[in-house]
């Protein structure tokens, strides 16, 4: 992508930086700010410290926007750091102070800038230089923050120091000394001297000169004074503790200047200003009228509102600096719900559906609202605006309606997922109860003695009805222990917090994890339609179609770490690195989709090490354990960074949870730094001639001594075990030498017991890995963000399941394939709820149905396939890819040489002259269709394969696919009987197929009827997944007569037979009455 230079913008020797302004070949404008020699320590801190800043921050609307951070030679040979940033079209504050028309106008800039070191600082960032120079304004005066090149943040080290950077005359005393003093008051003092540059035109005098300056200064408002005196004290104690405090002192000038001279009036029960103090968001001490008075009116002026709809009812939603407010219009004045903390991401979301108020909050006590005067109250009149407002948001993009519209099903899928959870678990009914000696005796209805018996972990739970609640609360009533009096009594160990029984109902197995699992994805469903995503954009609309994903093209083509990639690959791993908001890959059999993803996350971490300031966190997801761990296993030789394995033992593969699973890892480092940590201990001991274990008696005994409840006596005993050891040793237990020793020996003993080693090792991992679902189970992860997040097999995941990860995306890549497999669903747990079409219409609203909405520019469809035989990769083509799907092998290298396959890559072995023994045969509504000539086929093709496979001396892997699961069965109870000694064959479903291959493919087909009827073989997805899994050849065992007619709804095997006949090179069919014959 060639880009060229529009115009230098500054360019500063003493820091290094030249800031460009650049135009790509789409002739999107943004900005480049180069940081020169990045050997130099100095320098490297402010390109690392500025692009930490800018990644945090990049959902604020007052911070400029960074695109991408990156390293690079510059033509000197050094290196240089790159980041790119959104154009503002504006000018710096300091020359935009003439132009700015009144106090209003300032007031509103003031609280603009606010907002942002607001943002900052909750999110640990500290500017450090906040300045005129750095504060950029736009024509319309919107504000954009800039230059965090000399910030600091919390949690967070770099080895070169940036303190003489500072612009000295808004810098806070403390930093003109050095930068490390730096804290949250530093950027308030910093605030209050802009604020003064602002309303005065001078520029600040130093810290010890301020008070005096702003008391004399005119053209700043008496109460502004008041604010700016506390802002800029010399002393940082002296100042406001926090920006939050800051914003709520400025609260009424906006009001003022700002807002309009209307009111509006709350009424607040006292339960609700009890419930403020019961939360921490007040002084407990603080009496009720100075929160009616003072408080409440500062904390909501110049708030947000918005509008929600529950049932019937409208709930007006207010956001002030940080508490956030519920209420109800009643008559004439608001009636207040509830009140609750307020994060700054999350006012930062609401602000997209919110709108300013800009009138002045009353707050009086509900008892005493009815009597009191209500002098000028526009109450009426906001709700009537805010309504109208919410209408144009609707009217303008319907974007809420939409996104109910087509994946509202989602929310009566997940209801009826928890319906069928409860109402399917094993219920058991009990005449009477009694408890003694720790147990429940349950002595179970005749009708409810289970056939089954539980182990010894089998939880039961109890489901108590309440006479007004419609969802049952669970109480947890114990573990099975053992049955009693022949099987007609239940004794149930009880829970630590044992419920209380009812003389007679019903207990049942313990269900809450499976409802846990649908409440996280009903969460997420909930988080994504209210747009509280970690992303900067908005997903929401993306999905509708009403937004375009945002992408920020690369200058240049990635050095590629796998050179074997092609065409498409590289550009599927382009766009996905390009990507600021979502990228799709749709990978078709073959086409190396896990290639890509290996390929894009090495490139995440090869930016995250040329780069350490960019340090991306990677969340990798899939709908199935082994999923995540094929593609952990694929990735394992080129992970060199932390990379973490979450899930329950018993579901990860044993290799890849012996280097990967969380307590594996943690377990073993433990032992290494606890061995490590003897072994030092050990030699300083002998150094000073101290055996081991008196020296471990002795650390113990002190422990021992910090007890606060010992008694004297032992308090005397133990003082002289101690001094012994001292007088015998020379040592004091004050000696520095001694102290060391006694540290590693208190670190060797408490490390395995520490309940941080998971949250540290989560912390700083590079990557994370697990199920949609599970991977969120441990809390560590759940409340985490992460730079990526990437769902490989996102088609086989339904919605719910991929919103769970999505949300903590700041950036997502889903990897499927809509035309293979789709979500599984229980059809018979959906059918109470849904239509057949609905059902349908579930399956398809996901991947497929996104990847129909994004653009070019966010979406890859990989096109050469190098696993099939040309032959069958063009019939898979032909058949599901509109034959766009090209072929990356040749013929000969996918032959077989095989007498009976007659170097054929598809043969159909046809029962169609088999007389009426053909037919398939049903089994039941719920196991399907069983063929008995198809499985003897079967056996007569294995058992020749067999032989001419012992012939050759080769290796071949054969798999049979069946698509009904009693045909299933019934091949693997008739192989038993014959011995098959040179070849492995794998029996499955369609489903467990998916993500492997085979050198040979059967293909059990089963239906054969007088009728026009071929239940699964009509769906696509399947047949795809099933031929598709064949590399060398595919063998297709049916009546081929019955399957070429075209009349059958969905038949694509008219298709399959035509394509077979047009290439007889590669294609065979061959009667089953000549092949048993040659047998």
């Amino acid at each position: 992508m060639e880009e060229k230079v529009i115009q230098t913008l500054s360019k500063q020797r003493d820091s290094g930086t030249i800031v460009e302004l650049v135009e790509n070949e789409a002739g999107f404008r943004f900005v480049v700010k180069r940081v020169q020699n990045l050997e130099a320590p100095i320098y490297r801190a402010i390109f690392q410290k500025e692009t930490q800043a800018l990644t945090r921050l990049k959902a604020c609307e007052n911070i400029v926007r960074i695109f991408r951070s990156d390293i690079q030679a510059a033509p000197d040979g050094r290196s240089e750091g790159i980041i790119s940033m959104e154009y503002v079209q504006g000018r710096p504050l300091s020359q935009m102070l003439d132009v700015i028309p009144n106090a209003s106008t300032r007031y509103n800039l003031v609280k603009q800038l606010t907002n942002a070191i607001q943002h900052a600082h909750r999110n640990s960032v500290i500017h450090r230089d906040i300045n005129p120079s750095n504060i950029l304004i736009t024509d319309s005066f919107e504000l954009k923050l800039i230059d965090f090149g000399i910030a600091k943040i919390r949690g967070m080290f770099q080895d070169g120091t940036t303190y003489q950077f500072a612009t000295q005359n808004y810098s806070a005393p403390e930093v003109t000394v050095h930068s490390e003093n730096a804290t949250e008051r530093s950027d308030i003092y910093s605030l209050g001297a802009v604020i003064y540059f602002l309303f005065t035109g001078e520029v600040p005098v130093t810290a010890a000169e301020m008070p005096t300056a702003i008391q004399s200064a005119g053209g700043i408002d008496v109460k502004l004074k008041e604010v700016l005196l506390k802002m800029c004290a010399p002393a940082p104690a002296d100042r406001y503790e926090n920006i939050d405090d800051c914003e709520l002192a400025l609260a009424p000038l906006y009001q003022r200047y700002c807002g309009s001279d209307e009111r509006y009036f709350f009424a607040v029960p006292t339960n609700a200003l009890d419930d403020l103090k019961r939360r921490n968001l007040v002084r407990r001490d603080m009496p009720y009228l100075e929160l009616l008075d003072s408080f409440l009116p500062a904390q909501f002026a110049g708030g947000l509102i918005r509008l929600r709809a529950e049932g019937q009812t409208s709930i007006y939603c207010f956001d002030g600096i940080s508490i956030s407010m519920e209420c109800v219009l009643s008559d004439d004045f608001f009636q207040v719900v509830s009140f609750r903390r307020l994060d700054a991401f999350k006012r930062e979301q609401h602000k997209r559906f919110s709108m300013e108020v800009p009138g002045h909050f009353q707050f009086l006590f509900s008892h005493r609202i009815a009597n009191t005067p209500l002098p000028n109250n526009c109450s009426q009149i906001l709700s009537n605006r805010i309504a109208d407002f919410q209408a144009d948001i609707h009217s303008q993009k319907n974007i809420d309606r939409e996104y109910d519209t087509q994946y509202g099903i989602w929310r009566e899928f997940i209801q009826a997922m928890i319906a069928d959870a409860s109402k399917n678990t094993v219920r058991l009914y009990y005449t009477s109860v009694r408890y003694e000696d720790g147990m429940f005796l349950f002595r179970l209805d005749p009708d409810s003695v289970p056939d089954e018996t539980f182990s010894q972990d089998t939880l039961f739970i109890f489901e108590q009805r309440g006479r007004f609640k419609k969802k049952p609360i669970l109480a947890e009533v114990g573990t099975f222990w053992e049955y009693r009096e022949d099987g007609a009594v239940m004794a149930i160990k009880a829970a630590p917090r044992k419920p209380r029984m009812p003389n007679n109902g019903s207990i049942c197995l313990d269900y809450r994890k499976e409802i846990q699992q649908y409440r996280r994805q009903e969460a997420a469903l909930e988080e994504f339609r209210r747009s509280e995503t970690a992303n900067g954009g908005n997903l929401k609309s993306i999905f509708v179609g009403a937004e375009q994903p945002g992408y920020f093209q690369l200058k240049v083509m990635p050095c590629f770490y796998n050179e074997q990639l092609d065409f498409t690959q590289k550009r599927a791993v382009r766009k996905a690195l390009e990507a600021e908001d979502i990228a799709l890959i749709q990978g078709p059999p073959g086409t190396g989709k896990t290639n890509v993803l290996v390929e894009v996350i090495r490139q995440i971490l090869g930016e995250n090490q040329r780069n350490p300031a960019l340090d991306q966190k990677i969340l990798i997801v899939s709908q199935s354990h082994a999923a995540v761990d094929k593609l952990l296993e694929d990735l394992a030789a080129y992970l060199e960074h932390t990379t973490i394995r979450i899930g329950h033992e018993e579901n990860i593969d044993p290799k890849i949870n012996e280097r990967f699973g969380l307590d594996h890892c943690q377990t073993l480092w433990v032992k290494e730094s606890v061995e490590n940590c003897k072994a030092w201990l050990a030699q300083r001991l002998l150094e000073q001639h101290i055996p081991m274990e008196p020296f471990c008696k002795y650390a113990q005994v002190l422990e021992e001594l910090k007890l606060a409840n010992l008694e004297e006596t032992e308090r005397i005993r133990l003082e002289r075990v101690a001094t012994d050891f001292e007088n015998t040793y020379g040592k004091s237990r004050t000696n520095p030498y001694v102290q060391s020793c006694l540290i590693s020996e208190q670190w060797i003993r408490r490390i395995s017991e520490s309940n941080e080693l998971g949250e540290f090792y989560i912390k700083n991992a590079s990557i994370i890995v697990g199920t949609c679902i599970g991977v969120i189970s441990d809390p560590r992860v759940r409340d985490s963000t992460f730079d990526y997040v990437i769902v490989d097999e996102a088609a086989k995941a339904t919605l719910p399941e991929i919103m769970v990860p999505l949300v903590r995306a700041r950036k997502a890549i889903l990897v499927g394939d809509h035309k293979q497999l789709p979500p599984v669903f229980d059809r018979n747990a959906l059918k109470a709820s849904f239509q057949s079409s609905q059902i349908d219409e579930l399956q398809n609203t996901g991947f497929g149905k996104l990847f129909d909405i994004l653009p070019d520019s966010c979406k890859e469809t990989l096109s050469t396939q190098y696993r099939m035989h040309p032959a069958i990769g063009d019939l898979i083509s032909f058949l599901f890819y509109d034959s766009k799907v090209q072929n990356g092998v040749k013929a000969s290298e996918r032959t077989t040489n095989l007498p009976m396959l007659n170097n054929c890559a598809i043969t159909w072995l046809t029962t169609s002259n088999a007389g009426s023994v053909r037919f398939e045969q049903s089994v039941g509504h719920q196991r399907g269709y069983i063929n008995h000539l198809e499985v003897t086929v079967i056996q007569s093709c294995l058992q020749r394969l067999n032989q001419e496979i012992s012939a050759q001396g080769e290796k071949y892997s054969i798999g049979i696919i069946t698509p009904y699961r009693a045909q299933l069965e019934l091949i693997r109870n008739r192989l038993k009987q014959i011995p098959l000694s040179h070849i492995e064959v794998d029996i499955n479903t369609v489903d467990a197929f998916q993500g492997s291959q085979r050198d040979i493919i059967i293909y059990s087909t089963v239906r054969s009827s007088n009728q026009r009827r071929i239940g699964f073989l009509k769906e696509e997805a399947r047949l795809n997944v099933a031929f598709s899994r064949a590399k060398r050849a595919l063998i297709i065992v049916g009546d081929g007569k019955f399957l070429r007619n075209p009349r059958i709804p969905g038949n694509r095997f008219p298709y399959v037979i035509s394509y077979m006949q047009e290439h007889p090179e590669f294609c065979q069919e061959i009667d089953i009455k000549e092949f048993t014959n040659a047998i």
